[in-house]
């Protein structure tokens, strides 16, 4: 469980923002595979920094990524393509 401070959720690294996000956290929230966020950053279809080897996002970046644009992921069906203008429930 992630401790509160002020009413703010509290990254695991002290000074961090809970709105940087690690992959792990990003995939949950947008119900997609770690691997398919990592590829989607990588690829620059959603906003994410690289320290050292861990990718790092901030979560409102992410949001309005995905709200401005249309992104096609592979959403872990064997290689379909969905098209997910938004966060969605699962299709």
């Amino acid at each position: 469980m992630i401790p509160q401070a002020s009413g703010r959720q509290l990254d695991m690294f002290v000074g961090v923002p809970a709105d940087v996000l690690r992959t792990e956290q990003v995939a949950d929230r947008l119900q997609l595979s770690p691997v398919t966020v990592r590829s989607l950053a990588a690829a620059g279809r959603i906003p994410a920094t690289k320290v050292g080897q861990v990718w790092r996002y901030f979560w409102p970046a992410v949001v309005r990524a995905i709200f401005e644009r249309s992104i096609e992921v592979d959403g872990g069906n064997g290689g379909s393509t969905q098209h997910r203008p938004g966060v969605t429930a699962p299709v």
